[in-house]
C-alpha cells in the first residue's frame, strides 16, 4: 500500500500509522474500526479507496465515510452497522444511487442522525422521504457541526 508522500508528522508529535480493513484502534475507551475499502486498487489516490470507520463509546456507534463505501463493507459488518447512532453520508450525500444511498444501507444503518457534507440536502432528503428515514440531518449550511457524547447521549452543537 502506497503512504502519500503528503503525510508530515512533526517530530515528537505523534506517530502515523496506516490503517486497513479490519484494523481496530482503541484509546480511552473509545474504539476506531476500519471497514474498508477491502482493497485498494488505485493506490489510495481514488474515491473508491476511502477508509471508513466505525467510532465506538459506550453504546454510541458512528459510521464514518470517506468519498466512497463498497458494498462489500455492509455485507462484511452488517452486525456491527446495523442501528448506528451517526451516519456521515459518503461522497458529499450527492452520489446517492452508491453506498451511501442504496435502499438496504440507510434501513440497515438506521441512523438518528445523518451528517451530509454538503451544502444542501437536496438529493439526499428525497432519498430519505423515498425511504421513510426519519433522522436529524446536519449539512454544512449548519455551520462547523460538532458531536459530542459521554458514551450514551449525543449532543450536536453547530457553529456557524
Amino acid at each position: 500500500t502506497k503512504v502519500s508522500s503528503s503525510v508530515s508528522i512533526p517530530s515528537g508529535k505523534g506517530q502515523y500509522r496506516q490503517m486497513k480493513d479490519g484494523d481496530n484502534f482503541n484509546f480511552n475507551g473509545m474504539q476506531l474500526k476500519c471497514m474498508g475499502p477491502y482493497k485498494v486498487d488505485n493506490n489510495g489516490e481514488d474515491n473508491e479507496d476511502s477508509l471508513n470507520f466505525l467510532i465506538t463509546f459506550g453504546e454510541v456507534k458512528m459510521f464514518m465515510t470517506g468519498d466512497f463505501v463498497h458494498k462489500e463493507v455492509l455485507n462484511s459488518y452488517r452486525e456491527e452497522l446495523t442501528n448506528v447512532d451517526v451516519y456521515q453520508m459518503a461522497h458529499h450525500g450527492l452520489k446517492v444511487s452508491n453506498f451511501s444511498g442504496s435502499p438496504d444501507v440507510l434501513p440497515t444503518l438506521n441512523p438518528d442522525i445523518i451528517l451530509v457534507p454538503a451544502n444542501s440536502n437536496k438529493p439526499a432528503n428525497e432519498l430519505f422521504a423515498k425511504l421513510g428515514i426519519n433522522a436529524a440531518v446536519y449539512n454544512n449550511s449548519n455551520g462547523n457541526i460538532i458531536i459530542t457524547t459521554d458514551g450514551s447521549s449525543i449532543d450536536v452543537p453547530t457553529r456557524k
